[in-house]
This record gives structure tokens, C-alpha cells and sequence, in this order.
């Protein structure tokens, strides 16, 4: 893996209340066409909170948020994001941080409104094999199902 040219993403597991993940199909004309994943994608300029000279904190963390708000409308800017991390040297040349946030309403009750994506589906962990994820997003889900014993 070329270090110089490591472009980094962010990606967030969400899980609801009664334990659903929540995943999203990626529409046909994208890379990865069709292929269900998490909500995410790369790190831009106005991610994180500046400090000065250049420096910005949380901008992954930021990065996440703002995915996810994008993409499906939950906005969890106020709830306690739990890390992950992943490198993923395939198609693509990336450094792929993840994060998982467990909300306080179970799957039926949150409203999704989706922009980048096809459609939605809340699962369960035995579920996880039904779908076709984006290289290691299952694996990724099944281990927050693992940290979490479900």
C-alpha cells in the first residue's frame, strides 16, 4: 500500500435499540454498485473543529457525523461514538476509520431519509450473510454485534 497517496474515510455502524444495524444498498452508478455497506465516506476540509494553522480536532469523528446525516438524516451529533478501525488496501488505496453509535429508539422508530443511497434495511446479526457488503463491512458489523454479545 502506497502510504503518499492513502486517501481516509470514515464509516458508522448504527445500531437501534432492539439491535438492528442499520445498512445501505449503494446505487447502481457508483463504485461498489449495489453492494450493501454502512453509511460513510471520505474526509473533506470543513470536517473537525478548527484550532488555528491548519489544525482541526475530531475531524474523523466529524467526517462520520456529517456522513451519516447525508446520507440517511440521523443525526447523532449528541451521542457517544464507539471506534473501530479498519485499512482497506483492495480496489481502493484507503484508511477506512469506523465508529458504531447505539441509539435510544429500537429500528421501527427512526426515520431514515435516504440521499446517496437505494434503499435501507435494519438487520440482525444472524442476517448479516444474507446481504453482499462492501469487502469486511459485515465482518465489521458482526464484531460491534460481538462487542455488544448479541
Amino acid at each position: 500500500m502506497e502510504l503518499e497517496n492513502l486517501k481516509v474515510s470514515a464509516t458508522i455502524i448504527v445500531i437501534s435499540k432492539d439491535m438492528k444495524a442499520l445498512i445501505v444498498q449503494r446505487p447502481p452508478d457508483k463504485a461498489f454498485a449495489n453492494l450493501w455497506t454502512v453509511a460513510g465516506g471520505k474526509l473533506q476540509s470543513i470536517d473537525g473543529t478548527p484550532i488555528g494553522d491548519g489544525f482541526r480536532y475530531f475531524a474523523i469523528e466529524k467526517c462520520a457525523i456529517r456522513e451519516l446525516k447525508e446520507e440517511t438524516g440521523i443525526n447523532v451529533c449528541n451521542k457517544t461514538l464507539h471506534y473501530l478501525c479498519s485499512i482497506y488496501a483492495g480496489q481502493i488505496n484507503r484508511l477506512i476509520l469506523s465508529f458504531y453509535v447505539i441509539l435510544d429508539n429500537n429500528a421501527d422508530e427512526i426515520k431514515i431519509k435516504l440521499s446517496e443511497c437505494q434503499t435501507y434495511r435494519w438487520i440482525r446479526k444472524h442476517e448479516i450473510h444474507q446481504y453482499g457488503f462492501i469487502p469486511n463491512i459485515g465482518g465489521e458489523i458482526e464484531e460491534v454485534f460481538a462487542r455488544l454479545k448479541q
